[in-house]
C-alpha cells in the first residue's frame, strides 16, 4: 500500500529525493576528501618503507653527521639510519625557458634509501643513474607537465635529464621541500647532510625525537621532520577542503529537515479524510504510521544512496590532483564513507518523519469527517481590485495568513542568502590573497624581493643597489637561521622558522599584539606558538641556536602567519651578533619611491645582477604556500555556492507548490470572479521576492560581523587570531541580485500548478 503513494504524490516524492541526494552528495564527498587518502598514503609508506624521521643538521660536515649517526644507533627502537648528501637548489629549477620557483632539493642517490620508491614512470633501476641524469618527485612533473626524457636545468650550466620519475610519503606537495635523485652533487656546490631515522614496530617519527633527547641531555641536533608530521601537512588542502563541504552539508541537511518536516505536515492535513477512513474501517494508528513511515523512508533512503553514488563525481575532481601524485587512478574510500553518509542523513531524517507522524493518533475520523471545508475571503463587492486584491496586496495577505509558509521561506532565504554571501566575499578574498601576502605569510609589505645567488658579495651588492635612483630602501633580511624552543616531552619538532631584519623601523608588518623586537633582547613569536606555550607579550622563552646555545629573549609581540604552518618567529640580526652567532644575509626587502614601478625596475636592473641576486615580484614570493591555501579554498567554494543556491531554490519551490495546491479552491474562487493566473503569479513572485530581500537586509549586517569570527575559526590550525576582509559593495551587490533572481524564477517554476485551477473545479464543492 505505502508503494502505491509515490504514484499519488509524485512531486513531494521527487522533491524529497532531491533535497536528501544533494545533502548526501555533499556530504559524502566532503567525507571522501578527508579520509579517503589514509589507505593510499599507508600503502605509500609500506611500499616505500619510508623513514619514520628525517633531521636536518645544523653543521654540513661529515663526520659531524657520522657522529649524530652514531647516536641514533645506540638507542634501542633504531633499527637503521641513513646519511644523505644534498644542496638546497636556492634559483629554481628551469623547465625549457620557464623558471619554477619552489623548495627543491638535490640530493645523491642511496640505494638503502630509494630501491623501494614507488616509481611512476622511467627505469625501475634508479641506481644505474648517468651523470647527468634524475629523477624527480611525480607532484613536480604532474604540475608541470614533464615527462621521462625531458630536461631540466639548475643554475645556469648544470642540466639533466629525467630519467624517471617516483613517489614517496616526503615528496608529495610543492609547498614543501621536493627531491630531485641525482648519482653525484657536484663538487662546486655547497652540499649539507640529513639522516634518515628508521623505527622498530610502531615507534613514531615523535616517539624517535623523544628518545634521543633523553638520552642526550634535551639536545637534538637539527631540525626534524616526522613521517606523520609531512603526511598530515601533505593532506592540508584535501582537510581544509573537506572541512569546508563537511560544514555547509551539515547546515543544509538541517534546513532540509525542516523542510521535509513542513512536506509531511501538508500531507498530513491533504490526507486526513483519507486516514479518517482508514482508521473507520479498522486500521490502527500503528499500521497507519508503519505505511507512511515506509514511503518516506524509501524516499530518503533512495535520495541518500542516489547522492552517496553521485559524490563520486564531485570528489573525484577535488582529489584527482593528489591521487595522481601518488601514483594511484582512484580512492576505494567511497564505499565507507557513502555508507556513514547515508546512515546519517537516513536517521536524521528518520526522526524528523517520526516527530511529524505521530500526531496521526490525534486524528480522529469523526471530527475529520464533521469538520467543513472553510475558505476565508474578505472581498467587498463596491472595492477596487487594484485596493484589496493588487499583487502586492495579496503577497503582504499571504505572509499573514501562510505564516508557516513564510517561516520556512525566511528561514530558507537566510540560510541560503548567509553561505551565498559567505562563499562569494571568501573567493573574492582568496583573489586577492596573492596581491596582500605578505600579510597571510607575515612579511613586510616592500616592493620588490631580492634572493641571493652568491652569498659571499650579497651585502655589497646590496650597497650597490640601495644607491640606483629610485630606490628608498634596502632591508637586509633571512630566513635560513634555525631557532629551537626548549623541549619537553610530547612536543616533537621544536624548531621555528625565524625571519630575521636588520631592523623593523617603519615597516608595515603585521603585528597582532604589542610590536616587532626593536632591540636585541627581544624576539616576536607566532601566535601558535604563544598558544602552544601559554606564553604572552612581557613573557620570557628560552630559545636555542644550533640546538644547545640557549638565550633567553623577552616576547615583545605575536603574529600569524602560514608559514611553516604558522611555527615561526621574528629577530633582530643584532640578537644574533651579541651571541656570536654566525649568519649571513641571504635576502632582501627592497622599497621603491614609485611603487606603481615595480615590473619598470625588476626588467631593467635584474640583468645587471643575473648570476648574483634574483629580483621578484613581492606579490609572487611564497607562491607555493599561497597556492596550498588558495587552491583547496577555491575548489570548495564554488560547488558550494551551487549546491546552496540548488537546495534554496528546491526548498522554495517545494514550499510555494504545495501552497498553492492548498489554496487550490481560494484560487479558483479568485478566477471565478475575474482574476487571472498571471495576477496570482506576480502575487507569488511579490511574496516570494519581499521576504528574500527582507531576509537580505537581515543578514548583510549579521553576514559582515561574524564572517571574519568565521574564518579565524577555520584558520585557527594556523594560530590566525584575526582575518582582514575587504568588503565589496559592487560584489555584494552582484551576489545577493543573483540570488533574488533565482528565488524569483523558483516562485514563476512552482507556480505552474496555478494554472491548473480550472473554476469547474468549484462544482464538486
Amino acid at each position: 500500500m505505502w508503494f502505491k503513494k509515490i504514484r499519488k504524490r509524485k512531486i513531494q516524492s521527487l522533491f524529497i529525493i532531491l533535497i536528501v541526494a544533494l545533502c548526501s552528495m555533499l556530504m559524502t564527498s566532503s567525507l571522501i576528501i578527508m579520509t579517503s587518502f589514509n589507505d593510499p598514503y599507508k600503502n605509500l609508506v609500506n611500499e616505500c618503507n619510508s623513514p619514520g624521521l628525517k633531521l636536518y643538521l645544523y653543521h654540513d660536515e661529515k663526520e659531524y653527521a657520522q657522529n649524530i649517526k652514531n647516536k641514533f644507533e645506540q638507542l634501542d627502537k633504531v633499527r637503521n639510519v641513513e646519511i644523505t648528501k644534498y644542496y638546497y637548489i636556492r634559483d629554481g629549477i628551469k623547465v625549457g625557458a620557464d623558471l619554477k620557483e619552489g623548495f627543491y632539493d638535490l640530493i645523491e642517490y642511496n640505494e638503502k634509501l630509494h630501491k623501494n620508491l614507488r616509481m611512476i614512470n622511467g627505469d625501475f633501476n634508479i641506481e644505474y643513474l648517468g651523470e647527468k641524469e634524475c629523477v624527480i618527485p611525480n607532484t613536480f612533473a604532474n604540475e608541470y607537465g614533464i615527462s621521462v626524457g625531458d630536461k631540466i636545468k639548475i643554475g645556469e650550466s648544470l642540466s639533466y635529464a629525467v630519467k624517471g620519475i617516483y613517489a614517496d610519503p616526503y615528496n608529495m606537495s610543492v609547498a614543501f621541500d621536493l627531491e630531485f635523485i641525482v648519482t653525484n652533487i657536484p663538487k662546486d656546490m655547497g652540499s649539507r647532510y640529513y639522516l634518515s631515522v628508521f623505527s622498530e614496530g610502531n615507534i613514531t617519527g615523535n616517539d624517535l625525537i623523544d628518545y634521543y633527547r633523553e638520552a642526550n641531555n634535551k639536545i637534538l641536533e637539527g631540525r626534524g621532520i616526522t613521517l606523520e608530521s609531512r603526511i598530515n601537512d601533505n593532506q592540508l588542502t584535501e582537510k581544509i577542503l573537506g572541512g569546508i563541504l563537511f560544514a555547509g552539508s551539515i547546515l543544509i541537511l538541517f534546513v532540509s529537515g525542516i523542510m521535509i518536516q513542513y512536506m509531511i505536515k501538508n500531507m498530513l492535513i491533504s490526507e486526513k479524510e483519507s486516514i479518517g477512513i482508514y482508521k473507520t474501517i479498522g486500521y490502527s494508528n500503528h499500521l497507519i504510521t508503519s505505511i507512511y513511515l515506509k514511503f518516506y523512508l524509501f524516499l530518503v533512503t533512495l535520495g541518500s544512496v542516489i547522492g552517496a553514488l553521485s559524490s563520486k563525481f564531485i570528489s573525484d575532481s577535488f582529489t584527482k590532483e593528489t591521487l595522481k601524485n601518488l601514483g594511484v587512478t582512484t580512492s576505494k574510500g567511497i564505499l565507507k564513507a557513502g555508507f556513514i553518509c547515508v546512515f546519517i542523513v537516513i536517521f536524521f531524517v528518520f526522526i524528523q518523519v517520526y516527530l511529524i507522524l505521530r500526531n496521526l493518533k490525534n486524528i480522529k475520523p469523526l471530527e475529520v469527517f464533521s469538520k467543513e471545508v472553510s475558505i476565508q475571503m474578505n472581498i467587498k463587492k463596491n472595492k477596487k481590485r487594484s485596493m484589496g486584491f493588487s499583487p502586492i496586496n495579496m503577497a503582504f495577505r499571504m505572509m499573514l495568513r501562510s505564516k508557516k509558509n513564510t517561516i520556512l521561506i525566511v528561514i530558507t532565504c537566510i540560510v541560503s542568502i548567509y553561505c551565498v554571501n559567505f562563499a562569494s566575499t571568501a573567493f573574492s578574498m582568496i583573489d586577492a590573497m596573492q596581491e596582500n601576502n605578505y600579510y597571510w605569510i607575515g612579511f613586510d609589505k616592500h616592493d620588490v624581493s631580492l634572493e641571493s645567488l652568491d652569498l659571499n658579495d650579497f651585502e655589497e651588492n646590496l650597497e650597490e643597489i640601495k644607491a640606483i635612483p629610485g630606490v628608498k630602501k634596502v632591508i637586509p633580511t633571512t630566513t635560513d637561521v634555525p631557532v629551537s624552543l626548549e623541549w619537553e616531552k610530547g612536543l616533537g619538532d621544536t624548531i621555528m622558522s625565524s625571519m630575521i631584519y636588520e631592523t623593523y623601523d617603519n615597516l608595515d608588518m603585521p603585528i597582532l599584539e604589542g610590536r616587532n623586537p626593536r632591540y636585541s633582547n627581544e624576539i616576536a613569536i607566532g601566535n601558535s606558538v604563544a598558544n602552544q606555550l601559554n606564553k604572552h607579550v612581557g613573557d620570557y622563552i628560552p630559545i636555542y641556536f644550533n640546538g644547545n646555545q640557549k638565550i633567553n629573549l623577552l616576547i615583545s609581540g605575536t603574529f600569524q602567519s602560514y608559514y611553516d604552518m604558522g611555527k615561526s618567529c621574528r629577530l633582530l640580526g643584532e640578537t644574533l651578533r651579541e651571541n656570536d652567532i654566525f649568519f649571513q644575509y641571504s635576502e632582501a626587502s627592497l622599497y621603491l619611491k614609485d611603487n606603481s614601478q615595480v615590473e619598470g625596475f625588476i626588467s631593467e636592473y635584474s640583468d645587471n645582477y643575473s648570476n648574483k641576486i634574483k629580483f621578484i615580484d613581492r606579490k609572487l614570493k611564497y607562491v607555493t604556500i599561497m597556492d596550498m591555501i588558495c587552491t583547496p579554498q577555491k575548489k570548495a567554494i564554488m560547488p558550494f555556492m551551487v549546491m546552496v543556491l540548488l537546495l534554496g531554490a528546491l526548498n522554495i519551490i517545494a514550499i510555494v507548490y504545495l501552497k498553492n495546491k492548498d489554496l487550490s479552491k481560494i484560487n479558483s474562487i479568485y478566477k471565478a470572479i475575474g482574476y487571472s493566473s498571471n495576477h496570482l503569479l506576480k502575487a507569488n513572485i511579490i511574496y516570494i521576492l519581499t521576504i528574500a530581500i527582507i531576509s537580505t537586509m537581515i543578514v548583510l549586517p549579521v553576514f559582515i560581523a561574524v564572517f571574519p569570527k568565521t574564518m579565524v575559526v577555520s584558520l585557527s590550525f594556523f594560530g590566525f587570531k584575526e582575518y582582514r576582509v575587504d568588503y565589496s559593495i559592487i560584489n555584494i551587490s552582484i551576489t545577493n541580485m543573483i540570488t533574488l533572481f533565482i528565488f524569483g524564477l523558483s516562485g514563476i517554476i512552482s507556480s505552474k500548478n496555478l494554472y491548473d485551477n480550472p473554476v469547474k473545479d468549484l462544482t464538486c464543492e
